[in-house]
């Protein structure tokens, strides 16, 4: 005696089929990879209320920070994710002590990326401009020779962001001296683009000198998706 008529089965078969039942296993969606790429912090961008600037140090010529205590978590190293087109993209955050980010030089050398080799679908810069906005001119160095590929891509004035939200919001900035001011600013997510058909074998990364104004331009986080 059959426990199940053909057509029964057959739809027992269906309604089961994102189980992986029935001898076939369901699709699924592999969930993205993240790489975090090191960087070789030269000013502390990112400081608590109370604490003055070093000399030279900030996020802005004025030697102005962004409030570390208002970050998630609070001003302690951690890492933090930000919704991009529906992914959640995860940022090492350095902390509030030392330096915790880079200026990317005005018409100087660019600055190595530490990506490491591979293959990837995105970059991610977690940035912020000092008296921007500013463009970025970005170098991407694949295997198998040839020049880099370059592009240009546009950073947020960290405390204007031309109508661009903020990753990471603060309510206040910590001035030269220790002291709050009360402006809104925040860190900025970029998505640069990559060929995952190609290993990424080098990133580089310089502010444009012509739209840069004498701003400056930080990144705090650089994160690569698989």
């Amino acid at each position: 005696m059959r426990s199940l008529l053909p057509g029964a089965l057959a739809l027992a078969c269906a309604a089961a089929w994102a189980l992986g039942a029935c001898g076939a296993a369901a699709p699924r969606r592999a969930a993205p990879r993240f790489v975090f790429a090191p960087l070789a912090y030269d000013t502390a961008a990112i400081r608590e209320p109370g604490q003055p600037a070093g000399t030279g140090s900030g996020f802005d010529p004025q030697r102005d920070a962004l409030d570390g205590a208002q970050l998630p978590g609070g001003a302690e190293p951690q890492v933090a994710s930000w919704p991009v087109a529906g992914v959640a993209v995860p940022f090492e955050l350095p902390g509030a002590q030392g330096d915790n980010a880079v200026i990317l030089p005005a018409g100087g050398p660019p600055v190595a990326i530490g990506a490491p080799p591979g293959a990837y679908r995105n970059l991610y810069f977690l940035e912020g401009v000092g008296g921007g906005p500013a463009v970025v001119d970005v170098g991407l160095t694949y295997a198998g020779g040839g020049a880099p590929v370059q592009q240009r891509v546009p950073f947020d004035d960290w405390c204007g962001g031309a109508g661009n939200l903020p990753a990471f919001p603060t309510a206040d900035r910590v001035d030269a001296a220790g002291g709050l001011q009360p402006f809104g600013c925040g860190l900025f997510v970029r998505r640069v683009a990559l060929d995952p058909g190609r290993r990424l074998l080098q990133v580089t990364a310089a502010a444009d000198a012509s739209s840069s104004g004498g701003a400056q331009v930080n990144v705090v986080a650089v994160t690569l998706q698989r």
